[in-house]
């Protein structure tokens, strides 16, 4: 079965802008499925002044310190 994104619901949301990247942490729900945590990472392209997806990669001490909050609050709505 294909994915069907009208089936995926955003219960949390939280996102922290650092230097020209952003990292969001939500908590999503497939289908009225068991709640998950998703880490993404966006970049943003001044020729386009738009956010744009990318790898999530590695992380420096304060994306690090960033993210574990974000977790932390993102797990109270698990």
């Amino acid at each position: 079965m294909a994915f069907d994104q009208s089936l995926d619901k955003e219960l949390f949301k939280t996102e922290k802008v650092f230097n020209g990247t952003k990292l969001i942490v939500s908590v999503m729900s497939y289908n009225g499925g068991r709640p998950k945590v998703q880490i993404s990472r966006q970049n943003y392209d001044s020729e386009s002044d738009r956010w744009q997806f990318a790898r999530t990669g590695r992380f420096n001490a304060e994306e690090c310190d960033a993210l574990i909050e974000m977790l932390n609050e993102a797990k109270q709505n698990l």
